[in-house]
């Protein structure tokens, strides 16, 4: 069951790295049309796998599913906000967040042995979400391409056209397309992983962006999604209200996701990401402890459902959404090449379990170890840069980038002058 669950993480991998060579030729709206095409195939074949008999339908299912949404989780952050003024770039770029909270919480609910999670109805299960899909893609056909993007292949009179309609004012417009023309004329525009890394100026957004995303997944939050139903469990109650508590922490996530726009817009994310990570670290501490004692101390199990949704809370202060828009804020960095470094993580922590670990030897400690790897982003605080909406200078861990940006305003106040 386990290898069949991690056909997904292993597709997600796939799709975020075929993301940036799709973007690059189908643009961000095609490439969300294939990615809504990849799902569609992957709910069919998981809707009749049972039907069939067939496990390497489901297995195949899984993959395809896998390898849409890796595409979609590296085009949608990407395409919200070069559609969104610049004010709102980082505020839009959390409601990918959004999304992914409100799926989780959509698919507890319905796996539930009410509804269809039963041995009769679990294929129902897995290939219901194209109903979403279609839903949430087919509006896509009416919706503008990325400006951005149109722009970059020499189409600057359709660009014109776009920008008109989302903004509705001729000089914004005129501002904001000189801006892009001098932002695509200074970018360094590379075709390879290789030739990024190789250009000393992308080096350290890139080591920032790589590692929001990696510490994203590999804080802990994917193995306490995994696990959460066992932890009640042990904590003294039954199954039934296992997953009831379950869902609730589900809730919990998708609630707290929803303040992420208003947080994003109102605070200094620099501090708010390093606060996440702090109480983050913490939270995981307590709950590691509590997990430990919880066998002895049979009260402690409620101190260990407060360290869980307290940590769930503190994730989704920075370690949940901003990893979506940091590149764009960065300016420069293609943050769809690096959002694949959280898949392997998940795959690890099927795979994991599907063998038994974490074994007894180890036990509840190896909430340690994600305790460890939520507190990498302080480790380069210092170099990270106050990101747009932020009011205070930039400092100087990005000056490669940061000197670039005066050459772009100073560009931007010559074409809109002539």
């Amino acid at each position: 069951m386990a290898c069949v669950a991690s056909m997904f993480q292993v597709g997600g991998i796939v799709g975020s790295l075929v993301a940036p060579g799709c973007n690059t030729k189908l643009g961000r709206k095609g490439s969300l049309l294939v990615s809504g095409a990849l799902l569609t195939v992957a709910a069919i074949l998981q809707l009749f796998c049972r039907m069939a008999s067939s496990v390497e339908m489901l297995l195949l299912g899984r993959l395809t599913g896998g390898i849409g949404a890796g595409l979609v989780y590296s085009t949608q952050p990407m395409y919200l906000v070069e559609l969104a003024p610049a004010e709102l770039s980082g505020s839009v770029g959390v409601f990918t967040c959004i999304g992914i909270t409100g799926g989780v919480v959509v698919g507890q609910f319905f796996s539930f042995d009410f509804l269809l999670g039963t041995s009769k109805h679990w294929h129902c299960a897995l290939g219901g979400y194209v109903i979403l899909v279609i839903i949430g893609l087919a509006p896509l056909l009416w919706f503008p391409e990325s400006p951005r993007y149109l722009m970059s292949k020499g189409n600057r009179g359709k660009t014109r056209a776009i920008l008109v309609r989302l903004r509705k004012s001729e000089q914004r417009v005129d501002t904001e397309l000189a801006e892009i023309e001098a932002a695509l004329a200074v970018a360094v525009e590379k075709s390879s992983m290789a030739d990024v890394i190789r250009n000393s100026k992308l080096t350290m957004p890139l080591i920032i962006v790589c590692s929001f995303h990696l510490v994203q997944q590999m804080s802990g939050i994917n193995a306490i999604w995994f696990y959460s139903v066992s932890i009640f469990t042990d904590a003294g109650f039954t199954l039934e209200v296992a997953l009831w508590l379950n869902f609730a922490e589900g809730v919990l996530n998708f609630f707290v996701a929803l303040f992420g726009p208003w947080m994003m817009a109102s605070f200094n994310r620099r501090i708010m990401m390093m606060l996440s990570c702090l109480l983050s670290s913490i939270f995981l501490s307590l709950l590691s402890v509590g997990l430990e004692l919880m066998s002895s101390y049979q009260k402690v199990s409620y101190g260990c459902i407060l360290f869980l949704s307290l940590y769930i809370v503190a994730f989704n202060l920075g370690l949940g959404p901003m990893p979506f828009f940091i590149g764009s804020d960065l300016r420069g960095v293609a943050t769809s090449r690096c959002n694949g470094l959280g898949q392997p993580d998940q795959l690890a922590i099927q795979l994991s379990a599907w063998h038994g670990v974490p074994p007894p030897a180890v036990g509840h400690w190896t909430v340690c170890l994600y305790t460890l790897l939520s507190d990498m982003p302080l480790w380069i605080s210092p170099d990270l840069p106050l990101l747009a909406g932020d009011q205070e200078p930039q400092s100087q861990g990005c000056g490669a980038i940061a000197a670039e940006r005066p050459q772009v305003e100073d560009q931007v106040k010559l074409k809109v002058k002539i």
